[in-house]
């Protein structure tokens, strides 16, 4: 039991340190990310209203694109950066209301 298996750290315990990714020659894994802003308002250069952003959201939808996908869309091309702030509502939320 301890051939192939031990390899790839399924019944071997010793192994786990080369299982998780990391750097190669240091002991840091990293923590750093994207940080969302504190202030939750929408920004002054916002154009688009939450009637528009509702109604994009509605057409997405209907061509069977799902909600995370339909964020970045918004984010990527309209500049949306958060649809809750703009909308009350996240975008999950907004389509089982729709229904």
């Amino acid at each position: 039991s301890s051939g192939i298996n031990a390899e790839y750290g399924e019944s071997n315990s010793s192994n786990r340190d080369l299982l998780t990714m990391g750097r190669m020659h240091s002991g840091g894994k990293g923590i750093s990310s994207s940080a969302l802003p504190y202030r939750r308002s929408v920004p002054s250069w916002q154009k688009l209203t939450d009637t528009d952003v509702k109604e994009y959201i509605y057409k997405m939808a209907k061509k069977g694109i799902p909600p995370s996908q339909i964020g970045v869309i918004l984010r990527d091309s309209f500049g949306v950066a958060q649809v809750r702030w703009l909308t009350g509502n996240k975008i999950l939320r907004i389509l089982k209301a729709k229904g």
